[in-house]
């Protein structure tokens, strides 16, 4: 089992604008063919408005966002491993998005090649209500332990519940290819 936690305090201090604080923790478990993880972090804004004409502030004064996440995978099989995840994300301040998130994927080992596929989707709470999704499948060639050549190919959709889902850019489909080295 592993823990560990970090904290950066916000800064309140009048005259000197302000900085935002982070409060993260994650644990996680890992035994045999299971491992899980439950991670979260916590932004505070500080209670200061920003004094200088470069300041900007993205969320309001004295505003929080919490993200918080849980993701296990499970080796059934020497060849074959399940992912899933869930998470969610709750601010105080209506200008950042609160929303939960689930992902599904599957990677098979056959020989040198392992092949990947996920499916993922953000339910967005806010009024603008942007869901999201994605599907990606994945091959990759082990050359070595440390060394791959790789194929991915993904599907976005930035806006599936909304009216102009096939416009404006939320449509992407993408493709990669390449070298991947570890050291």
């Amino acid at each position: 089992m592993t823990f560990a936690y970090g904290f950066a305090p916000k800064n309140d201090v009048s005259g000197t604008g302000y900085t935002v604080g982070a409060t993260d923790m994650s644990i996680g478990y890992a035994n045999g063919p299971l491992n899980v993880t439950y991670a979260s972090i916590k932004y505070e804004v500080g209670s200061v408005t920003p004094t200088s004409a470069t300041a900007t502030a993205t969320a309001a004064a004295g505003a929080n966002n919490t993200h918080s996440l849980l993701a296990a995978s499970y080796q059934v099989m020497p060849a074959l491993k399940l992912h899933a995840g869930c998470g969610a994300s709750k601010a105080s301040d209506t200008a950042i998005a609160n929303s939960t998130s689930s992902q599904f994927g599957v990677t098979y080992v056959v020989g040198q090649f392992n092949i990947l596929a996920q499916v993922a989707k953000v339910s967005d709470k806010n009024t603008v209500n942007y869901d999201r999704s994605m599907t990606g499948l994945g091959v990759d060639y082990n050359l070595s332990k440390t060394a791959r050549v790789y194929a991915r190919y993904d599907n976005l959709n930035l806006y599936s519940n909304g009216t102009d889902s096939a416009t404006g850019g939320s449509l992407i489909k993408r493709m990669a290819v390449g070298v991947s080295k570890s050291f």
